[in-house]
């Protein structure tokens, strides 16, 4: 029992350590020093394994295709003409391969598997605050000046830095936030308990309106889509009624954005980005991108022209001199044109299958334990419900944003993980479910 309760405490300790970076790397970069951040995130995994040690658990049963897709694209972004390490700047691809590596064997069952909901929680609320306080303190955000050296995008040279929080992008906030967001609503519409329904829902509102605060159109719609969609999969019923549904709460909720936007001058702003999409510089920048690396593509369609090289070919072809210096190396926006731009329709397809396949996987296992509600506990099926909801916002936001490349890649490693090691401690509660196969990565 003791080695049970320890190995718990080892996992959590891996996630939050994993997490801690996501949500506040620049942060800490500053407190260890960019040389030891390696450190920070190897320890992490160290941590999270180190109950295989202790407990004397046997990989059995491995899921050998998985296990080969996962293999296969280390390799592939370790060996195809990686341009990080050419360079000797290595830590982007080291800290890819530790999440992957995190992802691929911390699938330990236990307690700890019910608390990453509210851990995610519990680690990003501090951006939810900092947005909150430079909202109402605005002038105070000269400290993050201070701290930065310069006023981060999307904060209109200090004025509005509230957006941007404690992130040194408003980007980077507004994707914090939206974890925070997801893990939250989806505890409220689970949970039982009137009086922590109540509770949640207080706390949703107040994370949905910081999301808001930040100016990110994308992040606001693409939360609200996997909301949606994760209520689409896991819902019992007629697909049709479904869809009617879906498509009424939709309009109704726009409805009441916009005549909220009437109002309340962070709505109005955000609608006001809802109405110059495609048309404004960030739009017209990313189609730029987008162009280039299907142009690369066309040029090298098998393995691409190698890892982490799309920055460099963004400065060496986009790039003017009158953009700021912080902004000469940029991914593309998009991951699928960036990965068929780096490691070709290969690694694109290794990507698209393991995502897929942790994805379907996850949304097995949760139908599956419906029929067994009454013995398996509540906080199960909210794990569940979080892990398809993250994976959903996740495989979204890769259509604008970076997902692979920034740090919330963190994110959606723990869904996975959490997942994963949920679906090995039910099939044991639940003889019935001993004829799945048994996963180890992904599914």
């Amino acid at each position: 029992m003791k080695v049970k309760a320890r190995s718990d405490l080892f996992v959590s300790v891996s996630c939050v350590i994993m997490l801690l970076y996501a949500n506040y790397n620049t942060l800490i970069d500053s407190v260890i020093g960019t040389k030891l951040r390696m450190v920070w995130l190897f320890g992490g995994l160290c941590i999270g394994l180190f109950p295989y040690y202790m407990t004397g658990i046997k990989r059995k049963h491995i899921s050998v295709v998985p296990l080969i897709l996962m293999t296969s694209f280390i390799g592939l972004i370790i060996f195809d003409n990686n341009y990080d390490i050419r360079e000797g700047t290595f830590f982007f691809t080291f800290r890819i391969i530790i999440a992957l590596m995190l992802m691929a064997y911390i699938n330990i069952d236990g307690n700890w598997i019910t608390k990453i909901p509210k851990i995610i929680a519990a680690v990003g609320s501090l951006n939810i605050f900092a947005t909150y306080f430079f909202f109402i303190f605005r002038k105070a955000y000269t400290i993050m000046f201070r701290f930065y050296g310069f006023y981060p995008t999307g904060t209109k040279g200090g004025q509005l830095g509230y957006r941007a929080g404690i992130a040194n992008h408003y980007s980077q906030n507004a994707t914090y936030i939206v974890y925070v967001f997801i893990a939250i609503t989806v505890l409220t519409i689970t949970e039982q308990n009137k009086k922590r329904k109540r509770i949640y829902a207080f706390m949703s509102a107040i994370t949905f309106f910081a999301l808001i605060l930040t100016g990110k159109r994308a992040h606001l719609l693409f939360s609200i889509m996997a909301l949606l969609g994760n209520y689409f999969l896991i819902t019992k019923g007629n697909k049709l009624i479904k869809s009617i549904k879906l498509m009424l709460t939709a309009g109704a909720g726009v409805s009441v954005f916009y005549l909220l936007g009437q109002f309340v001058k962070p709505i109005a702003d955000l609608l006001e980005r809802f109405s110059t999409a495609g048309t404004d510089s960030e739009s017209t920048t990313r189609f730029a991108m987008w162009e280039l690396c299907i142009e690369k593509f066309k040029t090298h369609p098998i393995f691409g022209v190698g890892w982490a090289q799309f920055p460099q070919l963004y400065y060496e072809n986009l790039y003017v001199w009158w953009y700021d210096d912080k902004y000469k190396f940029l991914n593309a926006h998009n991951v699928y044109f960036q990965l068929l731009c780096e490691v070709g329709i290969v690694g694109f397809l290794i990507f698209l299958l393991i995502i897929s396949y942790n994805l379907v996987v996850t949304v097995r296992t949760y139908w599956r334990i419906a029929q067994y509600s009454s013995i398996i506990p509540e906080e199960y099926t909210q794990l569940l419900s979080c892990s398809i909801t993250m994976q959903l916002f996740f495989l979204i936001y890769c259509v604008t944003g970076n997902g692979l490349y920034d740090y919330s890649f963190f994110y959606y490693m723990i869904a996975v993980t959490s997942g994963v090691a949920l679906h090995n401690q039910i099939r044991r509660m639940v003889p019935e479910l001993h004829r799945t196969k048994r996963i180890v990565f992904c599914g």
